[in-house]
């Protein structure tokens, strides 16, 4: 039974061995919250200087801020990356669109004039035919059209003399079946393409996206010329008398060489 019986000296040698046990315990957990703090620390200063660093880039982005807006601005072309970057699906969501045009609108306060440059420039391309993939992103031109009322349409074709003279001219051959689709779909009237391939009116001059020299290489585009020399055919049958009706009808089922040019690249 004394075998189990401690004595005192045994008994104070545990209690210093259970203090000292303590005492690096307590040591270790110290060490540890000061490598945490430290971990924190410098997770801070990191978050601090990506900041620092996102902002830097942005201001690069945008350095032409105090620059008046031309079709070529960084800040344009800013935008059009951003669309440029959305997946093909959220291509065809013209709320999508929308979004990321009205979004940098207002951060770099884009006159609206350009919207319609940015939409065209950021949905098409040699890999996504402005022709056929018109109807999908239809109602974002119609909704910045209507934005600006009547002088839309003006900024809508300096738009487009600026997109396939200037962005995209490998695309310039289908600039005719282009706008045809537009005056199909009451984008333009006729009247409108004539008169402005007549240079009987002038778009909106004031506009950053006036471009004299676009507009006269876009005139001078063979599928543009074909294609009004199609719509002064068609205007000129409409106004014929009511007694060559007959010869009308026969004369409209047989396809000129204008239209048969763009039926073609329409079908393409």
């Amino acid at each position: 039974m004394l075998q189990h019986i401690k004595t005192g000296a045994t008994v104070n040698a545990d209690i210093d061995k259970k203090k000292k046990k303590g005492k690096g315990d307590l040591d270790l957990s110290d060490d540890e919250n000061k490598k945490k703090d430290k971990k924190k620390k410098k997770a801070k200063e990191e978050d601090e200087v990506s900041e620092e660093e996102q902002k830097e880039e942005e201001k690069e982005d945008i350095s032409d801020v105090e620059d008046e807006f031309t079709y070529n601005s960084r800040r344009i072309l800013k935008v059009v990356e951003k669309i440029k970057a959305l997946s093909s699906e959220e291509m065809k969501s013209n709320d999508k669109v929308l979004d990321v045009i009205e979004e940098y609108k207002e951060k770099y306060k884009i006159p609206s004039e350009y919207l319609h440059l940015i939409a065209l420039s950021g949905l098409f391309s040699p890999k996504r035919s402005p022709v056929k993939n018109w109807p999908v992103n239809e109602d974002t031109f119609i909704a910045l059209a209507k934005s600006e009322g009547n002088i839309g349409k003006d900024h809508l074709l300096q738009s487009i003399a600026l997109f396939f003279i200037k962005i995209q001219s490998g695309l310039d051959k289908y600039a005719g079946t282009f706008l045809k689709k537009l005056v199909d779909e009451n984008i333009f009237t006729d009247k409108f393409i004539i008169q402005w391939f007549d240079k009987d009116i002038k778009l909106d001059k004031e506009s950053g996206l006036y471009d004299k020299k676009s507009e006269r290489k876009l005139r001078e585009l063979s599928s543009v010329e074909k294609f009004v020399e199609w719509l002064k055919d068609a205007d000129s049958d409409s106004g014929s008398s009511s007694g060559e009706e007959e010869k009308e009808e026969n004369d409209g089922n047989q396809e000129n060489e204008a239209m048969k040019q763009q039926r073609i690249l329409i079908e393409k």
